[in-house]
């Protein structure tokens, strides 16, 4: 049997947010230097064009979801290094 305390699984769950947390800054990176401006520029210029993009919907949606997760995990990673964590 392996003992582990609540802080190594911390650290564990840290090191995997800290990951995913890169990977959707590198997502969101991409939309910004692909359309040149920053995510509320772009839902404006999407919802207010007179021609539907179904291309740009889908990168709406993306970037969106990009952005919702990040705020999500670095939520979780502030939970963390506030040792606001419960080990069932």
């Amino acid at each position: 049997m392996i003992r582990v305390d609540k802080q190594q699984i911390g650290n564990l769950l840290l090191v995997e947010l800290m990951a995913e947390r890169n990977l959707y800054l590198s997502k969101i990176r991409y939309f910004e230097n692909r359309h040149k401006t920053d995510f509320a520029a772009f839902e404006k210029n999407v919802n207010s064009s007179s021609t539907e993009s179904f291309g740009n919907w889908d990168e709406l949606i993306d970037w969106q979801a990009a952005n919702s997760l990040l705020s999500k995990t670095e939520e979780q990673i502030t939970d963390i290094r506030n040792g606001d964590i419960e080990v069932a």
